[in-house]
């Protein structure tokens, strides 16, 4: 939720009256959002914490993670995506995404670089996600073609 403040405060960072208020520089904006609630564990968050564990393990190369920024950059002049603020948020898309479009075959919980590349799979770089249908095309998606 966009947030304006009194007094001519340029942002304000924090907690307040159960929700949390942060500055974003990207989008040249103040935030705020409701603070999350401490809930027991359960079956299903504890299935989220290892694929995001997994995820984060697979450790995207820096080629990858820089045709993901710019991928960002160019949606964003285009008006294409909204939301998407840096490469982490991006990637997490992407593999949700291939989830979503092969629910059968893949198990983002044990899915590997190996059984990435070996597979053909197209969250391998970014022209193969825009050509699968992952994420929307852009102008010059052709060029970022950096392996993960």
């Amino acid at each position: 939720m966009k947030v304006g403040l009194k007094f001519n405060q340029k942002y304000y960072s924090g907690n307040l009256d159960g929700l949390v208020y942060y500055y974003n520089p990207k989008l040249k904006m103040m935030i705020a959002r409701r603070k999350p609630e401490r809930g027991k564990p359960n079956p299903a968050s504890s299935r989220l914490a290892e694929i995001n564990k997994n995820l984060k393990a697979l450790n995207p190369s820096l080629a990858y993670r820089g045709n993901l920024t710019l991928y960002i950059e160019l949606a964003q002049n285009a008006n294409v995506v909204r939301g998407l603020t840096n490469w982490y948020s991006l990637y997490m898309k992407i593999m949700w995404s291939l989830k979503r479009k092969y629910p059968q075959s893949i198990d983002l919980k044990t899915i590997s670089k190996e059984q990435i590349h070996s597979g053909d799979l197209s969250c391998r770089s970014i022209k193969a996600a825009v050509e699968d249908g992952l994420i929307p095309p852009v102008k010059g998606y052709e060029l970022l073609d950096a392996l993960i």
